[in-house]
């Protein structure tokens, strides 16, 4: 019998793989909504953004003891597999079946064999697998990706002090533009006319969410905040997709990728390089705002969902899916930040009619990009797909980019 999952697979029309991908994406809308509203209390609270953000990505560190965990069980499991004895003392790579998504990664004694360190294999699959990305390029991709990441955090928390969370949530999402066109620079996805004219369908929505920001504002102090506010959105739009391309380039589509110990050297670093900034801040008078424990461990909360879970199925639904349908798929946020703003916040747009008109029309135009550029594709025959959108069969025999 067929698992639900596969049952509604294929009365979407979509493949397993597919469907994973997009049910991540839901979730992870839902947090990210929800979390906004908590940002902007813990923010009012009196915690500055720069600590709320770097104590809540310092908890992907988290993921690294999990990791190894998982390592050493795996390790167990393949070692019973093989038939070895338990107490073998050999390490070595470990290739996960389509049971186990996360490929873990063992080393073995190194060797020197023409100036390249070898590493001793455990246990192989069935089928030959594909080369697997090691440890040290995961950390190697870590360090790239975790400034950028911290920024674009960063960015997005700040900009809640000035702006709604619709207007937040609507520009923020003119991130599948920046992830489009750097997905064609360097991933060597498809340019269509459609999705330049989704494109423009965002730069025009944008522009009417800012307008309508400006004329909600009852003075020019306020206006000249909403448009800061809405800076920093656009800020980390960009930082979005750059990081969410960096990651495709750097490790690739393979669903085996360790997204665990990816996220565990990101957090790791973010917590000792933010340590260290935040020490030298402190001996330089600067102030880190308010931080009671009640704020605390409201940061804590928000990060372990917000950041900890949503972002390792945000991952994991990017190397499913790819990049840009992810990021579009990510469109979900809007009707629902609309609705929560309105019924939770009473937001300035929704007091005049003018904002309200632009508001409702921009996100519409949004909105309406959003879909152009993910349910299209998904209905096409898979030869009519760029090589970025085409979804790919789970299989350990499917070859990793």
């Amino acid at each position: 019998m067929a698992s639900p999952h596969a049952w509604i697979a294929a009365r979407l029309g979509l493949s397993l793989r597919a469907t994973t991908g997009l049910f991540f994406v839901v979730c992870v809308a839902s947090i990210w909504v929800a979390a906004s509203f908590v940002v902007q209390d813990i923010q009012a609270a009196g915690a500055k953004p720069a600590v709320l953000t770097y104590i809540a990505n310092s908890l992907f560190a988290l993921y690294l003891p999990l990791y190894y965990f998982k390592a050493w069980l795996s390790g167990r499991a393949g070692r019973l597999a093989a038939g070895l004895p338990q107490d073998e003392e050999e390490r070595g790579r470990l290739v996960a079946t389509r049971a186990a998504p996360e490929r873990v990664l063992l080393d073995g004694p190194p060797g020197i064999e023409g100036g390249a360190q070898q590493r001793h294999a455990l246990l192989v699959v069935e089928e030959a697998a594909p080369a697997q990305i090691t440890a040290w390029q995961t950390f190697n991709a870590s360090v790239v990706v975790a400034p950028m990441w911290y920024l674009a955090q960063f960015t997005f928390n700040a900009s809640l002090l000035s702006t709604s969370v619709t207007s937040n949530t609507l520009i923020s999402s003119t991130s599948v533009l920046f992830t489009y066109l750097l997905s064609v620079a360097l991933l060597s996805e498809r340019y269509t006319l459609r999705k330049l004219g989704c494109i423009a369908l965002l730069i025009l929505g944008t522009a009417g969410v800012a307008l309508a920001d400006e004329l909600a504002s009852p003075d020019a102090a306020a206006a000249r905040g909403s448009l800061l506010g809405d800076a920093l959105c656009l800020l980390s739009a960009l930082l979005y997709g750059t990081y969410t391309v960096a990651i495709r380039r750097m490790l690739g589509e393979d669903e085996t990728t360790s997204v665990l110990l990816f996220f565990g050297y990101m957090g790791s670093i973010i917590f000792v390089c933010g340590a260290a900034l935040g020490l030298v801040a402190l001996l330089a008078g600067a102030g880190l705002g308010t931080l009671t424990w009640p704020v605390f461990w409201a940061i804590v909360a928000k990060g372990l969902l917000d950041n900890v879970l949503s972002d390792y199925l945000w991952a994991r639904a990017i190397l499913l899916i790819g990049p840009t349908l992810a990021t579009a798929g990510l469109s979900l946020q809007i009707p629902l930040a609309v609705t929560a703003d309105a019924l939770f916040r009473s937001p300035a747009w929704l007091r005049a009619f003018w904002p309200l008109v632009l508001t409702a029309a921009g996100g519409l135009t949004i909105l309406v990009g959003f879909l152009a550029m993910t349910l299209v594709p998904a209905r096409l025959p898979a030869q009519e797909l760029p090589v970025a959108e085409m979804t790919r069969d789970p299989s350990p025999k499917a070859p990793a980019r």
